[in-house]
């Protein structure tokens, strides 16, 4: 076998060692192959006062990729572009408390609409709207 021939072996051996290598790394560190996303959030809406407190106190995410379990400092969730310290972190769920819309002043009968979005890994889900409905003081 010429030299060419065995370097590229050598080539496509190593980079399929590193592949492998590189899933089990992540599966033992809980993490996934794949991007994280966002098929719902229940739920979509909650009615709130105009200090922005949420009449509903608990969100669920559903979808894949998020990881087994949440790891500091590389798997976060973001609601409005906060952190948010979520109760309960799975592969395919997330759960926590509706947090506080904070704005200058909320008007009763309008809505405000806030991103919500997990990044694992450093790599960022799909964005899903959550509504803040401003009903009364």
């Amino acid at each position: 076998m010429n030299t060419e021939k065995k370097n590229r072996y050598f080539v496509s051996g190593l980079l399929l060692t590193v592949a492998v290598l590189a899933s089990i790394n992540l599966i033992n560190c809980g993490g996934s192959s794949s991007a994280p996303v966002i098929y719902s959030i229940s739920p979509g809406s909650t009615v709130a006062t105009t200090s922005g407190i949420p009449a509903s106190t608990s969100l669920t995410l559903i979808g894949a990729n998020f990881g087994s379990t949440q790891v500091t400092g590389t798997s976060v969730l973001y609601i409005n572009n906060a952190v948010i310290t979520p109760a309960a972190w799975s592969d395919s769920s997330i759960v926590t408390s509706i947090p506080t819309y904070s704005a200058t002043s909320l008007t009763i009968g309008s809505s405000y609409t806030v991103p919500v979005a997990v990044v694992v890994g450093g790599t960022v889900s799909n964005a899903v709207s959550f509504v803040y409905n401003i009903t009364g003081p």
